[in-house]
């Protein structure tokens, strides 16, 4: 199920959404099944990428909000942040800027403190920008 997991989210980066779409399918029953809320999380998440993707921001909602509960639930902050940010984009579509800046603001402290690498990523980005500028 992992590995269908990331070949769906290659497939969506690639812009296969047809395929990456099926897949996720399949595994959100597999990890339904075996009762992994790990894998749930990972694939709920990844199909709310698959909706911002698809340019759907409206039906992202669910099934981040989703994961970001089972993150919670798993005490996996890390991933709660990634989620958030993903979150944050949906919330901004809808207009809802306030819990979106709040969500980016709280992910980038967890990406900081983690050292993960979506902070050195986003400060990258930010930099790059300003320079343009």
């Amino acid at each position: 199920m992992y590995t269908e997991q990331s070949l769906a989210k290659v497939e969506l980066r690639l812009g296969l959404l047809d395929a990456s779409r099926e897949r996720l399918g399949r595994c959100l029953e597999l990890a339904r099944e075996r009762q992994d809320r790990f894998g749930e999380a990972l694939v709920l998440r990844t199909l709310g990428e698959w909706q911002l993707a698809a340019g759907d921001a409206g039906s992202a909602r669910d099934p981040l909000e989703r994961a970001l509960s089972l993150w919670e639930a798993l005490r996996l902050p890390l991933w709660r942040a990634r989620t958030l940010w993903d979150l944050a984009q949906v919330w901004e579509t809808a207009g809802e800027t306030g819990a979106a800046a709040g969500a980016r603001a709280e992910a980038m402290r967890v990406f900081r403190e983690s050292g993960a690498r979506e902070a050195r990523e986003r400060e990258t980005r930010d930099r790059e920008a300003r320079e343009r500028a």
